[in-house]
């Protein structure tokens, strides 16, 4: 029989088990920022599953600045926004 190759989601568990003593470490706050950070990559599994990469920590830290860009952007527009209102 061949070898399964696990998706990405898959993947992306088992790096949430690795980072679990990091997350572990952080004060409250931090904990539940970094628990944002890891729904960022859950959010864009499909895309991160495409890239086909041996380091998943690639795709996730994409992730991750796609979203952050992402809520720049939205308070870029509110700013502007109230610049003009």
């Amino acid at each position: 029989m061949g070898r399964t190759v696990p998706t990405f989601r898959e993947i992306l568990e088992r790096e949430r088990k690795k980072w679990r003593e990091f997350k572990d470490s952080l004060k409250e706050g931090d904990r539940k920022a970094f628990e944002r950070l890891l729904e960022d990559c859950e959010r864009h599994v499909s895309a991160s599953s495409q890239v086909k990469s041996p380091d998943p920590f690639r795709e996730m830290t994409m992730s991750i600045l796609l979203e952050q860009q992402k809520e720049i952007d939205s308070l870029r527009r509110e700013l502007e926004e109230l610049a003009e209102g």
